[in-house]
């Protein structure tokens, strides 16, 4: 077989080869959509505002915790929980109805 012929039939498969790799390029460089979200999150809390988080509560359970902002500091967030909450276990501590406490900001969102 002559050489131009071997190489006029490896042409196309070199070709799709190469194409194959360049669709599998990585993107450029977007946010992460977690992250996005958590940004807004935080953005879109305000002091006097009411904001909410899901709290585990047992082995598979969770439990919506309600509390108002007191104060906002960088990346954490000065909370009050409700009056008629119950006591709750959050970051690790054990808070009482009224109890004033600070979390990660990026961890509660605006009540709907």
């Amino acid at each position: 077989m002559p050489k131009t012929t071997m190489t006029k039939r490896l042409l196309p498969l070199m070709m799709l080869v190469t194409l194959t790799g360049c669709a599998n390029l990585p993107k450029p460089w977007q946010p992460h959509e977690p992250l996005r979200e958590q940004l807004s999150h935080e953005a879109a809390l305000t002091v006097g505002a009411e904001a909410c988080r899901m709290v585990p509560v047992g082995f598979a359970e969770q439990h919506k915790v309600r509390a108002q902002v007191i104060q906002l500091h960088d990346a954490q967030v000065t909370l009050k929980l409700d009056a008629g909450s119950e006591p709750i276990l959050i970051d690790g501590a054990l808070y009482q109805p009224n109890d004033t406490f600070s979390s990660q900001a990026s961890e509660w969102s605006p009540c709907p």
